[in-house]
């Protein structure tokens, strides 16, 4: 991992694990929001947004191989899965 000499406080913000949570107010859309996660590779930012953020509805989008291992990893989460 490449680190910079000088950053922004929210820079350090968004490296941190929770830094997605921490990064932008999610409080704000309205319940039933769809939160859309390109690129999610095993849906760890997903998670962590789904965690705390029950009422969204959340799509992941990847290659289908990924996505079909997603969806064995987050059982809990699938009927919010598309």
């Amino acid at each position: 991992m490449v680190f910079c000499a000088v950053r922004s406080r929210s820079i350090d913000i968004l490296l941190r694990a929770d830094g997605v949570l921490l990064g932008y107010s999610w409080e704000e859309p309205p319940n039933r929001s769809e939160v859309v996660d390109v690129g999610t590779g095993f849906g760890s930012v997903t998670t962590l947004i789904a965690k705390a953020f029950l009422d969204f509805k959340y799509i992941v989008q990847d290659r289908t191989a990924t996505i079909q291992l997603v969806m064995k990893v987050m059982v809990y989460f699938v009927a919010r899965i598309t």
